[in-house]
């Protein structure tokens, strides 16, 4: 499994922390208000312009991912009741799988509700009655299913393998960094931003491996295929794990249960609050876990980490700059919409 984002996340961190003093920090500032800065008609410098690539790959990176809820393509993340019936039930016609098919599963799905926390108050409601709470989750990731058949019976079954395409794995990196910012019990302490960043990776490359990578082969080096029961087995035991993972503390557990409520909350049901077994039973593991849900996407996956600015475009275009400038290296057209009117007014943050 290959992680290219973190390279990707090291050298942003690492610019913005470089042009932090004169850059507009928005990014990192949490309880900004916009206001306007003087008039300016001088051109803006390379620092000003590799702040604003930063700010929009900031954005890219770090926009939470949403469970999929488009009614109209029929694409609906479901309820993991659901994936017995869909995917285990004999009686059940198996979906129609291609190619480009894959079974997106995410982990730890809940309403995002711990982005509106501010330090002033404690409320998780958006300031504004319109603003809908994201349904997340921590971590997603694709698998690709192939049809065979027994050759004895002639029955028909599915076998998973792990998508080892990049975009097919979705890190919830907003997530992750709102956590530092706003739960630090359940970060070591001294650990800066960037070093909590690195390790979530690593915990997150760790239970992929050890659960989804397979065995492999020791004549072909192919990875072994997990049937359907091996695969839920090892979904059900990765979201447990990874909830032990990032909110491994008392404090990290109550933040959660307190900001963050489950995907189909307004269902009222008990099944879909945020589960924590030892407020059940004092025997019972104390721990703080949210559902898994799936969704199949039979045309191929379109749950992608990276969004419609391409990431990698930005950060070759800052680092370019970095080491030049921005008028030589941008396209006329490009370095004119970055200067933009003669007379504007520059938003800064205070």
């Amino acid at each position: 499994m290959r992680f290219s984002l973190k390279e990707l996340i090291n050298t942003l961190f690492s610019r913005q922390s470089n042009h932090a003093p004169t850059s507009i920090k928005i990014a990192n500032n949490d309880a900004a208000i916009v206001q306007k800065l003087p008039v300016s008609t001088s051109p803006l410098t390379d620092t000003q312009i590799l702040s604003i690539l930063d700010y929009w790959l900031d954005f890219e990176l770090f926009d939470i991912p949403e469970c999929p809820y488009d009614f109209k393509k029929g694409i609906v993340s479901e309820a993991a009741e659901n994936f017995d019936n869909q995917w285990l039930n004999s009686e059940q016609s198996l979906p129609i799988i291609k190619n480009d098919s894959k079974l997106f599963i995410m982990f730890q799905c809940h309403r995002a509700g711990y982005l509106f926390v501010n330090n002033e108050e404690s409320n998780s409601k958006p300031l504004h009655p319109n603003t809908v709470t994201p349904r997340t989750y921590l971590l997603g990731v694709a698998l690709i299913p192939t049809l065979n058949t027994d050759a004895k019976t002639g029955n028909k079954y599915i076998t998973w393998q792990l998508s080892e395409e990049d975009q097919d794995l979705v890190i919830n990196l907003a997530t992750i960094r709102t956590i530092y910012r706003k739960c630090r019990s359940s970060i070591p302490k001294n650990m800066s931003l960037t070093e909590w960043v690195e390790s979530s990776f690593k915990s997150i490359e760790h239970l992929i491996n050890k659960h989804l990578s397979g065995k492999e082969d020791p004549i072909t080096g192919v990875q072994e295929a997990f049937t359907t029961e091996q695969l839920k087995k090892e979904i059900i035991e990765i979201n447990r794990s990874i909830a032990r993972e990032f909110w491994p503390t008392h404090a990290s557990r109550e933040f959660m249960e307190n900001y963050a409520k489950a995907v189909e909350v307004t269902k009222q049901d008990k099944s879909d609050e945020a589960i924590n077994p030892s407020k059940i039973r004092s025997d019972f593991e104390d721990t703080t876990t949210f559902r898994w849900r799936f969704c199949y996407y039979p045309d191929g996956n379109e749950q992608n980490q990276l969004g419609p600015f391409f990431a990698n475009d930005l950060n070759n275009i800052a680092e370019v700059i970095s080491k030049d400038s921005a008028k030589n290296n941008l396209s006329p057209a490009l370095y004119q919409y970055f200067q933009g009117n003669e007379k504007q007014s520059l938003l800064g943050l205070r």
